[in-house]
């Protein structure tokens, strides 16, 4: 992979990103997700990472909204063909598994490729920021499950510990008879 040419189509498409610096969907996510595929990648030789990696910072990269947005994959997918594999440094295989990947992304079916896999799987390692945990029934790889269970955990444990202190405030203002005025 060309880091320089990786780094400067990331850096265009965070200037035409449409939604705000700090969303849900934007230059975080894409880093967790990069992440979240590298990982998986460790356990599986045969995944893409460059694929993987281009995935990451296309895969919502023209998302319109935070919720609904259910054509942000295939307007992706458009910007893409748009490109071209060759300024990605691609092959046309490459190319044609990285199309694929983000345009389905958003689908909720499993991939039987195991680069596409763990670019659906790396996506939604990362649901807890949203609310949602993953859940190891939709993920394609055995890498992706593994760290779902681990996730899911983690998240559960931070929740329970977030209601408490919300309940602990929420009391704490009857117990010292504190007033807002």
């Amino acid at each position: 992979m060309n880091e320089t040419t990786y780094q400067e189509m990331k850096e265009k498409i965070i200037q035409h990103f449409a939604l705000t610096s700090y969303s849900v969907h934007g230059v975080d996510h894409w880093t967790r997700v990069e992440r979240n595929g590298l990982l998986i990648a460790l356990e599986d030789d045969t995944v893409d990472v460059t694929v993987v990696r281009y995935f990451s910072i296309f895969h919502d990269s023209r998302r319109l909204t935070e919720v609904e947005d259910d054509l942000h994959g295939p307007r992706a997918m458009e910007l893409l063909l748009a490109i071209g594999p060759d300024r990605l440094d691609l092959t046309h295989n490459q190319f044609s598994i990285l199309v694929y990947a983000v345009e389905g992304h958003t689908d909720g079916v499993l991939a039987g490729n195991s680069t596409v896999g763990s670019c659906w799987d790396a996506d939604r390692l990362d649901l807890g920021r949203v609310g949602t945990l993953p859940d190891p029934k939709y993920m394609s790889t055995k890498a992706g499950k593994k760290i779902a269970v681990a996730v899911a955990a983690n998240l559960k444990q931070k929740w329970e510990v977030a209601r408490a202190v919300a309940a602990a405030r929420k009391d704490s203002g009857k117990l010292f008879n504190w007033r807002r005025k």
